[in-house]
Protein backbone atom coordinates (compact mmCIF):
# COMPACT_ATOMS: atom_id res chain seq x y z
CA UNK A 1 0.00 0.00 0.00
CA UNK A 2 3.04 2.12 0.80
CA UNK A 3 4.58 1.62 -2.59
CA UNK A 4 1.15 2.70 -4.35
CA UNK A 5 1.05 5.75 -2.29
CA UNK A 6 4.59 6.60 -3.16
CA UNK A 7 3.89 5.76 -7.52
CA UNK A 8 0.90 7.70 -7.59
CA UNK A 9 2.36 10.84 -5.33
CA UNK A 10 4.97 10.78 -8.37
CA UNK A 11 2.81 10.73 -10.96
CA UNK A 12 0.69 13.67 -9.38
CA UNK A 13 3.86 15.59 -8.92
CA UNK A 14 4.91 15.12 -12.43
CA UNK A 15 1.79 15.78 -14.16
CA UNK A 16 1.78 19.19 -11.63
CA UNK A 17 4.97 20.18 -13.65
CA UNK A 18 3.79 19.18 -17.17
CA UNK A 19 0.27 21.12 -16.91
CA UNK A 20 2.64 24.05 -15.35
CA UNK A 21 4.96 24.47 -18.37
CA UNK A 22 1.82 23.75 -20.51
CA UNK A 23 0.05 26.87 -19.41
CA UNK A 24 3.14 28.48 -19.23
CA UNK A 25 3.89 28.28 -22.76
CA UNK A 26 0.30 28.90 -23.57
CA UNK A 27 0.65 32.52 -21.92
CA UNK A 28 3.89 32.94 -23.72
CA UNK A 29 2.38 32.01 -27.57
CA UNK A 30 -0.68 34.89 -26.62
CA UNK A 31 1.88 37.06 -25.45
CA UNK A 32 3.60 37.05 -28.49
CA UNK A 33 0.84 37.04 -30.85
CA UNK A 34 -0.22 40.23 -29.13
CA UNK A 35 3.33 41.88 -29.67
CA UNK A 36 3.61 42.47 -33.60
CA UNK A 37 2.83 45.53 -35.76
CA UNK A 38 -0.19 44.18 -36.89
CA UNK A 39 -1.71 43.96 -33.34
CA UNK A 40 -0.22 47.24 -32.11
CA UNK A 41 -1.59 49.00 -35.06
CA UNK A 42 -5.51 47.50 -34.47
CA UNK A 43 -4.28 48.63 -30.43
CA UNK A 44 -3.76 52.09 -31.71
CA UNK A 45 -6.55 52.51 -33.77
CA UNK A 46 -9.03 51.64 -31.02
CA UNK A 47 -6.76 53.93 -28.13
CA UNK A 48 -7.95 56.73 -31.13
CA UNK A 49 -11.30 56.49 -29.60
CA UNK A 50 -10.48 56.81 -26.12
CA UNK A 51 -9.69 59.31 -23.82
CA UNK A 52 -6.31 60.26 -23.22
CA UNK A 53 -5.84 58.09 -19.68
CA UNK A 54 -6.64 55.20 -22.06
CA UNK A 55 -4.18 56.73 -24.90
CA UNK A 56 -1.58 57.11 -22.40
CA UNK A 57 -2.03 53.72 -21.51
CA UNK A 58 -1.62 52.09 -24.54
CA UNK A 59 1.56 54.16 -24.96
CA UNK A 60 3.19 53.18 -22.15
CA UNK A 61 2.37 49.30 -22.80
CA UNK A 62 4.01 50.41 -26.73
CA UNK A 63 6.95 51.74 -25.26
CA UNK A 64 7.99 48.50 -23.04
CA UNK A 65 7.01 46.17 -25.83
CA UNK A 66 9.41 43.78 -27.98
CA UNK A 67 8.39 45.97 -31.08
CA UNK A 68 9.61 49.07 -29.99
CA UNK A 69 12.85 47.69 -28.56
CA UNK A 70 13.43 46.28 -32.09
CA UNK A 71 12.55 49.82 -34.11
CA UNK A 72 14.34 51.93 -31.36
CA UNK A 73 13.18 54.98 -33.20
CA UNK A 74 9.71 54.66 -32.81
CA UNK A 75 10.53 53.65 -28.37
CA UNK A 76 12.20 57.27 -28.31
CA UNK A 77 9.72 59.01 -30.10
CA UNK A 78 7.21 57.78 -27.68
CA UNK A 79 9.35 57.74 -24.71
CA UNK A 80 9.59 61.35 -25.77
CA UNK A 81 5.80 61.95 -25.86
CA UNK A 82 5.27 60.84 -22.65
CA UNK A 83 7.57 62.52 -20.92
CA UNK A 84 6.46 65.99 -22.30
CA UNK A 85 3.31 64.46 -20.73
CA UNK A 86 0.48 66.54 -23.13
CA UNK A 87 -2.87 64.88 -23.46
CA UNK A 88 -3.51 66.69 -26.72
CA UNK A 89 0.09 65.34 -28.12
CA UNK A 90 -1.48 61.48 -27.54
CA UNK A 91 -3.87 61.20 -30.66
CA UNK A 92 -1.55 62.58 -33.08
CA UNK A 93 1.21 60.42 -31.39
CA UNK A 94 -1.01 57.24 -31.86
CA UNK A 95 -1.55 58.18 -35.95
CA UNK A 96 1.87 58.95 -36.34
CA UNK A 97 2.88 54.89 -35.04
CA UNK A 98 -0.07 53.57 -36.80
CA UNK A 99 1.82 54.45 -39.92
CA UNK A 100 5.17 53.62 -38.70
CA UNK A 101 4.05 50.15 -38.12
CA UNK A 102 1.98 50.05 -41.29
CA UNK A 103 5.37 50.69 -42.95
CA UNK A 104 7.00 48.38 -40.84
CA UNK A 105 4.42 45.41 -41.19
CA UNK A 106 4.43 45.99 -45.46
CA UNK A 107 8.65 45.07 -44.81
CA UNK A 108 8.67 42.56 -42.99
CA UNK A 109 5.89 41.00 -45.45
CA UNK A 110 8.37 41.64 -48.35
CA UNK A 111 11.62 40.09 -46.77
CA UNK A 112 12.69 37.17 -48.40
CA UNK A 113 11.63 34.29 -46.53
CA UNK A 114 14.26 31.85 -47.84
CA UNK A 115 17.39 34.01 -46.61
CA UNK A 116 15.28 33.91 -42.98
CA UNK A 117 15.18 30.06 -42.94
CA UNK A 118 19.24 29.92 -44.60
CA UNK A 119 20.09 32.11 -41.90
CA UNK A 120 18.74 30.09 -39.07
CA UNK A 121 19.81 26.91 -40.56
CA UNK A 122 23.70 28.03 -40.04
CA UNK A 123 23.43 29.44 -36.74
CA UNK A 124 21.77 26.08 -35.42
CA UNK A 125 24.21 24.30 -37.31
CA UNK A 126 27.20 25.83 -35.59
CA UNK A 127 29.03 23.34 -33.35
CA UNK A 128 28.65 24.65 -29.95
CA UNK A 129 24.57 25.94 -30.63
CA UNK A 130 23.88 22.42 -31.52
CA UNK A 131 25.99 20.27 -28.23
CA UNK A 132 24.07 23.21 -25.89
CA UNK A 133 20.69 22.40 -27.46
CA UNK A 134 21.25 18.51 -27.43
CA UNK A 135 22.63 18.75 -23.78
CA UNK A 136 19.75 20.95 -22.53
CA UNK A 137 17.14 18.89 -24.35
CA UNK A 138 18.16 15.49 -22.64
CA UNK A 139 18.41 16.76 -19.48
CA UNK A 140 15.33 18.10 -19.63
CA UNK A 141 13.13 15.08 -21.02
CA UNK A 142 15.53 13.27 -18.44
CA UNK A 143 13.89 15.59 -15.38
CA UNK A 144 10.83 15.11 -16.78
CA UNK A 145 10.88 11.03 -16.98
CA UNK A 146 12.17 10.74 -13.47
CA UNK A 147 9.63 13.28 -12.10
CA UNK A 148 6.44 10.89 -13.89
CA UNK A 149 7.67 7.24 -13.72
CA UNK A 150 8.29 5.66 -10.49
CA UNK A 151 11.81 3.98 -9.61
CA UNK A 152 11.89 0.36 -10.61
CA UNK A 153 11.23 -1.95 -8.03
CA UNK A 154 13.08 -4.69 -7.22
CA UNK A 155 11.69 -8.49 -8.39
CA UNK A 156 9.38 -9.72 -5.43
CA UNK A 157 9.87 -12.60 -3.56
CA UNK A 158 7.48 -15.97 -4.80
CA UNK A 159 6.63 -16.82 -1.68
CA UNK A 160 5.90 -12.99 -0.50
CA UNK A 161 3.88 -12.50 -3.43
CA UNK A 162 0.41 -10.78 -2.56
CA UNK A 163 -2.36 -9.17 -4.76
CA UNK A 164 -0.34 -5.75 -5.21
CA UNK A 165 0.18 -6.48 -8.76
CA UNK A 166 -3.48 -6.20 -8.81
CA UNK A 167 -3.39 -2.78 -7.34
CA UNK A 168 -0.65 -1.51 -9.70
CA UNK A 169 -2.83 -2.29 -12.63
CA UNK A 170 -5.42 -0.30 -11.27
CA UNK A 171 -3.47 2.97 -10.66
CA UNK A 172 -2.27 2.57 -14.25
CA UNK A 173 -5.49 2.63 -15.31
CA UNK A 174 -6.34 6.02 -13.07
CA UNK A 175 -2.99 7.72 -14.73
CA UNK A 176 -4.36 6.98 -18.19
CA UNK A 177 -7.90 8.04 -17.11
CA UNK A 178 -6.21 11.58 -15.97
CA UNK A 179 -4.13 11.67 -19.24
CA UNK A 180 -7.79 11.67 -21.10
CA UNK A 181 -9.15 14.23 -19.15
CA UNK A 182 -6.52 16.91 -18.68
CA UNK A 183 -6.13 16.57 -22.80
CA UNK A 184 -9.72 17.37 -22.96
CA UNK A 185 -9.43 20.26 -20.85
CA UNK A 186 -6.67 21.15 -22.36
CA UNK A 187 -8.85 21.36 -25.87
CA UNK A 188 -11.58 23.24 -23.77
CA UNK A 189 -9.72 25.83 -22.61
CA UNK A 190 -7.99 26.68 -25.61
CA UNK A 191 -11.24 26.59 -27.74
CA UNK A 192 -12.60 29.28 -24.51
CA UNK A 193 -9.79 31.52 -24.85
CA UNK A 194 -10.06 31.42 -28.87
CA UNK A 195 -14.00 32.36 -28.74
CA UNK A 196 -13.59 34.94 -26.00
CA UNK A 197 -10.63 36.70 -28.00
CA UNK A 198 -13.50 36.84 -30.75
CA UNK A 199 -16.08 37.96 -28.73
CA UNK A 200 -13.84 40.35 -27.57
CA UNK A 201 -12.47 41.78 -31.23
CA UNK A 202 -15.86 42.24 -31.87
CA UNK A 203 -17.40 43.91 -29.00
CA UNK A 204 -14.55 46.51 -29.61
CA UNK A 205 -15.67 46.74 -33.03
CA UNK A 206 -19.09 47.46 -32.24
CA UNK A 207 -18.16 50.23 -29.85
CA UNK A 208 -15.91 51.87 -32.46
CA UNK A 209 -18.02 52.14 -34.74
CA UNK A 210 -21.17 53.66 -32.85
CA UNK A 211 -18.02 56.41 -31.28
CA UNK A 212 -17.49 59.59 -33.75
CA UNK A 213 -14.34 60.16 -35.28
CA UNK A 214 -14.28 64.05 -37.00
CA UNK A 215 -17.91 64.94 -36.21
CA UNK A 216 -19.70 65.27 -33.05
CA UNK A 217 -23.64 64.49 -32.11
CA UNK A 218 -25.87 66.51 -33.72
CA UNK A 219 -22.79 67.55 -37.00
CA UNK A 220 -23.43 65.13 -38.92
CA UNK A 221 -26.54 67.01 -40.64
CA UNK A 222 -24.74 69.77 -41.26
CA UNK A 223 -24.15 71.02 -44.95
CA UNK A 224 -20.85 72.10 -46.76
CA UNK A 225 -22.59 75.64 -46.77
CA UNK A 226 -23.65 75.46 -43.20
CA UNK A 227 -19.88 74.73 -41.97
CA UNK A 228 -18.56 77.34 -44.14
CA UNK A 229 -20.99 79.70 -42.62
CA UNK A 230 -20.37 78.30 -38.91
CA UNK A 231 -16.62 78.98 -39.95
CA UNK A 232 -17.32 82.69 -40.63
CA UNK A 233 -18.83 83.52 -37.62
CA UNK A 234 -16.16 81.93 -35.49
CA UNK A 235 -13.75 83.87 -37.25
CA UNK A 236 -15.46 86.99 -36.14
CA UNK A 237 -15.74 85.92 -32.79
CA UNK A 238 -12.22 85.43 -32.42
CA UNK A 239 -12.34 81.08 -32.26
CA UNK A 240 -9.90 80.53 -34.90
CA UNK A 241 -9.11 77.15 -34.13
CA UNK A 242 -12.24 75.92 -34.52
CA UNK A 243 -13.05 78.02 -37.78
CA UNK A 244 -9.88 76.17 -39.29
CA UNK A 245 -12.05 72.78 -38.27
CA UNK A 246 -15.08 74.30 -40.13
CA UNK A 247 -13.31 74.96 -42.91
CA UNK A 248 -11.36 71.48 -42.78
CA UNK A 249 -14.73 69.57 -42.73
CA UNK A 250 -16.11 71.97 -45.73
CA UNK A 251 -13.27 70.44 -47.77
CA UNK A 252 -13.87 66.79 -46.85
CA UNK A 253 -17.48 67.30 -47.75
CA UNK A 254 -16.98 69.14 -50.69
CA UNK A 255 -15.42 66.29 -52.28
CA UNK A 256 -18.04 63.25 -50.75
CA UNK A 257 -20.74 66.19 -52.22
CA UNK A 258 -18.66 65.62 -55.55
CA UNK A 259 -19.00 62.09 -55.46
CA UNK A 260 -14.67 61.82 -55.00
CA UNK A 261 -13.89 60.37 -51.96
CA UNK A 262 -16.59 59.50 -49.58
CA UNK A 263 -16.52 61.28 -46.30
CA UNK A 264 -16.50 58.76 -43.29
CA UNK A 265 -17.23 60.65 -39.60
CA UNK A 266 -15.20 57.49 -38.12
CA UNK A 267 -12.75 57.68 -39.99
CA UNK A 268 -9.41 60.56 -39.41
CA UNK A 269 -8.14 63.17 -41.05
CA UNK A 270 -4.86 60.76 -41.84
CA UNK A 271 -7.52 58.08 -43.30
CA UNK A 272 -9.39 60.68 -45.35
CA UNK A 273 -5.85 62.09 -46.86
CA UNK A 274 -5.15 58.20 -47.57
CA UNK A 275 -8.41 58.25 -49.50
CA UNK A 276 -7.50 61.50 -51.35
CA UNK A 277 -4.77 60.86 -52.39
CA UNK A 278 -5.70 57.38 -54.09
CA UNK A 279 -8.78 59.50 -55.84
CA UNK A 280 -8.88 61.41 -58.76
CA UNK A 281 -9.53 64.68 -56.53
CA UNK A 282 -8.26 68.15 -57.96
CA UNK A 283 -4.53 68.38 -58.31
CA UNK A 284 -4.51 71.83 -57.37
CA UNK A 285 -5.72 71.17 -53.61
CA UNK A 286 -3.02 71.50 -50.94
CA UNK A 287 -4.69 68.39 -49.43
CA UNK A 288 -1.39 66.93 -47.24
CA UNK A 289 -0.54 70.62 -46.11
CA UNK A 290 -4.80 71.31 -45.33
CA UNK A 291 -4.14 67.90 -43.01
CA UNK A 292 -1.16 68.60 -41.32
CA UNK A 293 -1.99 71.96 -40.27
CA UNK A 294 -5.15 71.10 -39.20
CA UNK A 295 -3.69 68.19 -36.88
CA UNK A 296 -1.46 70.29 -34.94
CA UNK A 297 -4.06 72.92 -34.59
CA UNK A 298 -6.79 70.83 -33.45
CA UNK A 299 -4.71 67.80 -31.56
CA UNK A 300 -1.53 69.43 -31.05
CA UNK A 301 -0.64 72.68 -29.61
CA UNK A 302 -0.46 75.08 -32.90
CA UNK A 303 -1.83 78.12 -31.95
CA UNK A 304 -4.54 78.88 -35.21
CA UNK A 305 -4.26 82.49 -36.78
CA UNK A 306 -6.41 84.62 -38.87
CA UNK A 307 -3.98 84.36 -41.60
CA UNK A 308 -4.23 80.22 -41.37
CA UNK A 309 -7.90 80.69 -41.57
CA UNK A 310 -7.94 82.96 -45.02
CA UNK A 311 -5.40 80.42 -46.18
CA UNK A 312 -7.73 77.31 -45.74
CA UNK A 313 -10.46 79.64 -47.04
CA UNK A 314 -8.24 79.41 -50.03
CA UNK A 315 -8.01 76.12 -50.66
CA UNK A 316 -11.39 75.54 -50.23
CA UNK A 317 -11.94 78.00 -53.19
CA UNK A 318 -9.19 76.28 -55.33
CA UNK A 319 -10.85 73.28 -54.58
CA UNK A 320 -14.47 74.54 -56.02
CA UNK A 321 -12.45 76.18 -59.23
CA UNK A 322 -10.99 72.58 -59.91
CA UNK A 323 -14.08 71.01 -59.47
CA UNK A 324 -16.11 73.34 -61.95
CA UNK A 325 -13.24 73.15 -64.32
CA UNK A 326 -13.13 68.71 -64.39
CA UNK A 327 -9.09 69.10 -63.56
CA UNK A 328 -8.00 65.51 -62.08
CA UNK A 329 -5.12 64.81 -60.31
Amino acid sequence: MRGGRRRLSLRYRGWHILVGLLYALMLVSAAAAQDTPHAWIEELKQAKQQPPEKQVEVLREFAFSQTAKENPALERYVDDVLAARDRANYPTACERLIVALELLEKANVKQSSDDANEKARKILSEPHFRRIGEEESANWIGRALESIQPPPEPEPDAANWTIEPTRSAQLDGFFYVVIAVLGIGAAVALAHLILHWRWKRAKKDRVKKRRGGLLEEGEELLSTDEWLERAQSLESQGAYREAVRCLYLAVLLRLDEAGIVRFDRYETNWEHLRRIERAPAPGSVRYRWLTQQFDLVWYGEREATPELCRQFRQEYETLMAGLKEGAPA
